[in-house]
This record gives structure tokens, sequence and C-alpha cells, in this order.
């Protein structure tokens, strides 16, 4: 059933021209009360959002479509939308483990091409008080490309979102 829904998307993208989609979420929607990831999650089950994540990629594949899972190292358990302010991840390393890199790992297996950093603070992966995961190198160097093993695109969410903002004045020359 996912299947040809997902292959009509593809193939719909690819008839418009589309050669790179920053799709699919991977992100498990485990908060009931997340803000911005609620029905952009496929799932709020960690096993289900892999395989639906993996599925997409699968098929985005078949038809040459480049796929970005984001948003690592995942933004479904937080109760802040990052586009206004900092969302904070406050799961342990274990359950990062069983729930929100569950379904990443699933869309590295099925070849996903590119992976988006969010703008969430993780402090069981970096406990600097001020780190964003996409300017983090224990999330990106640490976890995602050494431990993980992801050799593909890796690229920040939106450089405008106040969650990365704010760590960088206006004076600096960084920020817009």
């Amino acid at each position: 059933e996912q299947g040809v829904l997902f292959s009509q998307v593809v193939e719909e993208a690819r008839a418009i021209g589309v050669v790179w989609n920053f799709f699919p979420v991977a992100d498990v929607n485990s908060n009931p009360v997340n803000p911005i990831i609620n029905t952009r999650a496929y799932s709020e089950d960690p096993q289900q959002a892999g395989a639906l994540a993996a599925a997409y990629i699968r098929t985005s594949r078949q038809y040459g479509l480049l796929t970005t899972a984001k948003h690592f190292p995942g933004h479904g358990d937080t109760s802040t939308d990052s586009h206004v302010e900092a969302a904070r991840v406050v799961g342990d390393r274990k359950r990062l483990e069983t729930v929100e890199l569950r379904a990443f790992r699933s869309a590295f297996e099925a070849g996903v091409d590119t992976v988006m950093v969010g703008h969430v603070t993780v402090p069981a992966l970096d406990p600097d008080p001020r780190a964003v995961a996409s300017t983090s190198r224990p999330v990106i160097t640490g976890l995602l490309k050494q431990q993980m093993k992801f050799e593909g695109l890796v690229v920040p969410d939106a450089m405008d979102m106040a969650a990365l903002t704010r760590l960088y004045p206006a004076s600096s020359g960084l920020a817009g």
C-alpha cells in the first residue's frame, strides 16, 4: 500500500524535475505535545517510522530521486518548535538508541543520500548547554559519522531558525 503511494509521489516529483527531496522525516512522534513534528512523522512507533522512511528511500532510489533523512538525531520528543526557540531532547543515550536513532539507522540501511541535522539540544550527546546538534562536533562527527558510519552528505536545518540564530548575534556577521 505505502509502496504504491510512495511510487506515485516520487514519480510526480521526478516528472516536474525534482532531483533531490528533503524528505523523509525520520523523527519518531513520541511526544504528544510536540508542536512541529506531530503529523510530519510517519509514526509514534520507532520500528514503523524506520520501516516507512526506508520504504520511501528505496522507492526514491528506484526513480533516481535523492533523499534526506531529517531531523537528526531526532526532533520527535520535544515540546518546542525549533523554528521559534531551542528544542531540547532530554532522553538518555539508551532511549536515543532505542527510539530516536532507530529510524535513522533504517534510513542509512536503505541508502539515504543526505542527513539533515536538527537545531535541537541533546544533553546526552553534547553536554554543552549552548550546543545544538547542527553545530555539534560530538553529534555530527562523533555520533553520525564515526559511530553510525554515515558517509553521505550532511546538511543543517534552515539557517534562519531561532534555535540556531540565538547562538550567533547579528553583530557576528553569521546571523541575518
